[in-house]
């Protein structure tokens, strides 16, 4: 490795590390099996192609690799996973001190409910980085944000209005 291409890795891990490690937590991983996930996902991008592109690109399919490489983690598990299945107790992180994540609302919203809102609002990609990171169409992603940011806003004005009528 260069030294160029060191300073290079050494940059873009630290810039994403830590927001692939919420996001992993996020959608159901423990946190030591988040991180353990982390370094092998850096340790397989910088094998890559990807580790010659422009960060934007190379982020999602760090993003991409740390997804496949917990379903993989699951599987291992012998454990049956479904996106409903996952996440009831799901660790919290830092980001989560937001009112939004520590609502009923947000509880309420399945896994992949969470996982494509956080994708677009918290690490804000793009349609199709998220469609290649969870592996559905990228017109899909437009759709399913869509129904989830309206499920959300449902949920969030059902908690006003209860909680307008607890006072």
């Amino acid at each position: 490795m260069t030294i160029s291409a060191y300073w290079r890795f050494a940059d873009f891990y630290s810039a994403h590390a830590r927001g692939l490690w919420r996001y992993l937590v996020r959608i159901g991983a423990d946190r030591t099996v988040a991180e353990d996930l982390v370094q092998d996902a850096f340790v397989r991008w910088s094998l890559s192609r990807a580790a010659r592109w422009e960060d934007e690109r190379a982020r999602a399919y760090l993003f991409t690799i740390a997804t496949r490489l917990l379903t993989d983690w699951w599987r291992r598990q012998r454990r049956d996973v479904s996106w409903d299945a996952i996440g009831e107790n799901a660790p919290t992180c830092e980001i989560e001190v937001s009112p939004l994540f520590q609502g009923r609302a947000w509880a309420a919203l399945s896994p992949r409910q969470q996982q494509l809102l956080w994708l677009a609002y918290v690490e804000e990609f793009t349609h199709d980085e998220i469609a290649a990171i969870c592996g559905v169409s990228s017109k899909s992603v437009r759709v399913l944000l869509s129904r989830c940011r309206a499920i959300l806003s449902g949920l969030l004005d059902s908690d006003a209005k209860g909680a307008a009528h607890a006072d």
